[in-house]
């Protein structure tokens, strides 16, 4: 695995309000083609527009071939566990 490269920080709240701008600043870090690292260590509320928005970009990265690292939070954990997404994030 290649060293980390940009981290990318995730709000405390994920909503659909904010989903519009998470997804052009994930859009964003897919396009500097190296390895990423997410930080949701502080996220504590997870919408399903939101969740979308993840699991499509960690979609992308897997298909483009970037290691994607992800440092979560228990809330963060909890959602994706409870929505079977966990798998798609990983």
């Amino acid at each position: 695995m290649s060293a980390p490269g940009p981290t990318i920080v995730l709000a405390e709240r994920l909503e659909m309000s904010q989903a519009i701008a998470l997804h052009a600043q994930l859009l964003e870090a897919l396009r500097a083609k190296g390895p990423l690292v997410v930080d949701a260590s502080a996220v504590q509320v997870v919408d399903s527009a939101s969740a979308q928005v993840l699991v499509a970009f960690a979609l992308s990265a897997k298909e483009a071939r970037l290691d994607v690292s992800w440092q979560r939070s228990p809330a963060f954990d909890d959602f994706f566990q409870r929505t079977a997404l966990a798998s798609a994030i990983t």
